[in-house]
């Protein structure tokens, strides 16, 4: 089984934060497939994606909501995946573990 930056074996459905292959910044989103037996791209995550304004971004079938911030700025958000390396990532929580001064725990 892939295991994450510290060690701790992956699991699906484990909220993490890292860098996926394909998105150009550090992403924090839930893991929704493992491939066991790989080392590279042997993990899909699902995540949030915020882009500011519509017309530019939102376009084709993307499943999307829109909204102004307090300033009056258009956003949009979209549910995006994208693969990764589960040694990128680190587990920042696990349903059934508690958080114990910033770190997860059993």
């Amino acid at each position: 089984m892939p295991h994450y930056k510290d060690g701790t074996p992956a699991q699906i459905g484990d909220d993490v934060v890292g860098k996926p292959y394909n998105t150009d910044h550090i992403i924090t989103g839930k893991v929704i497939q493992i491939v066991p037996d790989s080392e590279a791209c042997n993990l899909v995550v699902a995540f949030i994606e915020d882009k500011p304004g519509l017309d530019q971004w939102a376009s084709g079938n993307q499943a999307f909501t829109v909204f102004r911030d307090n300033q009056q700025q258009q956003h949009c958000l979209s549910v995006k995946t994208d693969y990764g390396e589960t040694k990128a990532f680190t587990l920042i929580h696990r349903a059934g573990m508690e958080h114990e001064g910033g770190a997860v725990s059993a």
